[in-house]
């Protein structure tokens, strides 16, 4: 049983730039809003963000309900894909490797996060986002 969902916040939940169009398109993050109001897991972002948009993207576009914690590079000194920022973002959420997934857009990301034992998706469109999450015994 997966406890613990981390998210990419450029690529996955919005775009690297975050656009008015691209947050139209953003439906990710209601699946993400989703996943939260279901209280079956929780909900953290992983970034490889400045510490100005680290605290602008949750406030501004209304992120802070949906997720736990943002573990920013910013913060921690390191950068995806570098295996320590998964191994303090797990260690800091006390989440056990093999009940957690990390989703991201960049599949340069995802290596290190399946090397220590966590479920890895490679974000591509929403649909097949529900898809994986649902192979995994998560509806969203």
């Amino acid at each position: 049983m997966i406890t613990h969902v981390f998210f990419d916040v450029g690529g996955v939940l919005g775009s690297s730039g975050w656009g008015a169009e691209s947050r139209a398109r953003a439906v990710v993050v209601a699946v993400a809003a989703a996943l939260a109001a279901t209280g079956r897991c929780r909900l953290m972002a992983i970034n490889n963000e400045s510490a100005e948009l680290n605290a602008y993207r949750p406030r501004t576009f209304g992120l802070a309900p949906t997720f736990t914690a943002f573990f920013g590079s910013c913060r921690l000194g390191v950068a995806k894909p570098a295996r320590r920022i998964f191994e303090l973002a797990l260690a800091m959420s006390q989440a056990e490797p093999a009940r957690s997934v990390m989703i991201d857009d960049s599949e340069q990301n995802l290596p290190p996060a399946r090397a220590l034992g966590m479920q890895a998706i490679r974000y591509t469109t929403t649909g097949r986002l529900r898809q994986d999450l649902a192979t995994l015994g998560i509806d969203a």
